[in-house]
């Protein structure tokens, strides 16, 4: 796959789509998170550029990256995924320096993939996303306009609970 031509996420579901349908659930759950992997040697461009790493708390040259699993039936496949491209330049108002920003922000994709993985029949009933997806926009888009629930993690994973937000 790397040796070919550039792949899409479209051409990623091509592949994927046998084994998903093997496994696909109504109680699945989606699993949305971003991740940056680092260049730090690699000469910057629109897509190894530098990105804030919250874990990290700084930024990190790298490539940044936003893939949607699936989890259903204790299997967990990747169903999407989208590259971020930072093609605009702008200069920063406190630093005076040039920066690379991208013309979609990754809410933005976040609501793409799930539109897509609803658009491909993917059943499932849960999002899980961890707090950086969590804005107004995205909540009111999973809930009102497909329907699913949220899932949350941590302690509330460990004991069972899940519920959602009106």
């Amino acid at each position: 796959m790397l040796s070919g031509q550039r792949m899409l996420s479209k051409d990623w579901w091509l592949l994927i789509k046998r084994e998903v349908r093997k496994v696909e659930n109504e109680e699945g759950l989606m699993i949305i998170d971003d991740s940056i992997e680092e260049k730090p040697y690699t000469d910057e461009n629109d897509i190894i550029c530098w990105h804030y790493d919250h874990s990290k708390g700084r930024s990190l040259k790298g490539i940044n990256f936003i893939t949607t699993l699936y989890y259903a039936q204790e299997v967990a496949l990747p169903v999407a995924f989208e590259i971020v491209s930072k093609t605009e330049k702008y200069i920063d108002k406190k630093t005076g320096k040039e920066k690379r920003r991208s013309d979609t922000t990754k809410n933005e994709y976040y609501r793409q993939m799930l539109r897509t993985t609803t658009r491909n029949n993917i059943p499932f009933k849960y999002v899980l996303n961890d707090i950086w997806f969590a804005s107004v926009e995205n909540m009111r888009f999973v809930k009102k306009r497909l329907g699913k629930r949220f899932h949350y993690g941590s302690q509330r994973q460990s004991q069972g609970s899940t519920f959602s937000r009106r």
